[in-house]
């Protein structure tokens, strides 16, 4: 990548519009790793398993049995502990272009996933990805000019093709010298909390309920009715780490490795003492990259939108039962979290209803940190058990995937 071109954002976005529609089958394009990388060029996981799943629900403090206990497991439905509805993202999380630029900035602002069958212990997962499929340039209050690329991931079980979900995503480039992202919170001053609030915290935490086996049937849900929220925090970086080593992170790699990705892409921060490039995910976990973020020009790393995303549905399953089944999920990635923050996710049923044999209920779920700044909305679609007609029907794609290899 040559890095001494001054490109624009603008020029930026005619070069993803150039690769609309580009498909990408259970492997990245070497764009960014470039051909010396060993392949294949995604960190993620092929075999989602009780090991994988318990590294996510580890990372996010879910405690439900089903996704870590194989002796509760055998006595569900399931026979076997089954995936946290996060799976996707130990699969395959947003989308690299295949050009990229560090003076461009990343964020994955949006998402919509939906669901066709549980995962379980040992399933294989093929994974298509479609991206960018539209590019437009909008205006930001907060980062000037944006652009706005949208993608698609779409899930089969590897064993016998079944459709498992599909997901689609949004990601924003923006200047990051041009904006004031970085400017709206110092990582480095920490909010002074009382006891008393550190307390209010942990007492919260603790009265998390996993409703499991004591199954929550259709007709006993009212709108109105409030799910048990999930609170998370004071947000560490040990916290933000749990999370990248459960969902996986395609540059956390040796020293050796990040130096084939610098050289493909430009890629990394440059440390005046060690006269190296060092990988840029390390302002994530180190101290003094963080003033040195600040004076490249980049933002700090402050938490990531799928672990979030990752709280919600651990409220909506804890809420669900067993036999539930979280059938759609949107959310939309308002602001920044932020290091040191208090995060509180609360959920309300808001509707319910009935189609083809399918007992549903609609969740409408937000994220807010302890100033009362929301920093994600969303709903959800939860089928329930009916008393009258009996267990979940696991709903179908509107259209087949269709064949990943060729």
């Amino acid at each position: 990548m040559d890095e001494k071109k001054d490109i624009t954002i603008e020029e930026y976005a005619k070069m993803l519009e150039a690769d609309k529609g580009k498909q990408y089958v259970n492997e990245w394009g070497g764009g960014v790793f470039g051909d010396d990388y060993p392949g294949p060029k995604s960190s993620y996981y092929t075999e989602l398993n009780i090991d994988s799943f318990k590294l996510l629900v580890d990372g996010i403090g879910d405690m439900n049995p089903l996704y870590r206990n194989e002796e509760y497991a055998k006595y569900t439905k399931y026979c076997t502990v089954t995936a946290p509805p996060c799976w996707p993202y130990q699969v395959v999380y947003g989308a690299l272009p295949e050009k990229m630029y560090q003076k461009f900035g990343t964020l994955y602002t949006a998402e919509s996933i939906e669901y066709y069958l549980p995962v379980a212990d040992g399933d294989r997962v093929d994974w298509r990805t479609t991206y960018p499929i539209d590019v437009r340039i909008e205006e930001s209050p907060v980062h000037g000019t944006t652009v706005v690329a949208t993608g698609r991931h779409e899930f089969k079980r590897a064993q016998g093709g079944a459709e498992l979900a599909r997901q689609d995503f949004t990601m924003i480039y923006f200047e990051m010298a041009k904006s004031k992202y970085r400017d709206s919170q110092d990582p480095t001053v920490p909010p002074e909390y009382t006891k008393e609030f550190i307390k209010s915290i942990y007492d919260a935490q603790d009265a998390e309920k996993v409703t499991g086996s004591d199954t929550r049937y259709w007709e006993d849900v009212n709108v109105g009715d409030k799910l048990l929220p999930v609170v998370r925090g004071p947000f560490t970086k040990m916290e933000c780490a749990a999370w990248l080593k459960a969902a996986g992170n395609r540059f956390m790699a040796s020293d050796k490795f990040f130096r084939i990705v610098h050289k493909n892409s430009g890629l990394g921060y440059y440390h005046e003492d060690l006269k190296s490039w060092i990988n840029w995910t390390e302002p994530a976990y180190d101290g003094w990259a963080e003033l040195y973020t600040q004076v490249s020009g980049s933002y700090i790393g402050d938490g990531y939108a799928s672990q979030r995303s990752a709280w919600a549905m651990s409220m909506i399953t804890n809420w669900m039962s067993d036999e539930g089944f979280l059938w759609k999920f949107r959310a939309d990635h308002l602001d920044k979290g932020g290091y040191h923050n208090v995060f509180y996710t609360n959920g309300e049923v808001v509707g319910k209803g009935s189609e083809e044999g399918r007992f549903y209920v609609d969740i409408a779920f937000t994220c807010k940190d302890q100033t009362g700044r929301k920093i994600t909305e969303g709903e959800a679609r939860v089928l329930l058990r009916s008393r009258d007609a009996g267990g979940v029907l696991y709903p179908r794609p509107d259209r087949q995937f269709g064949p990943f290899f060729k």
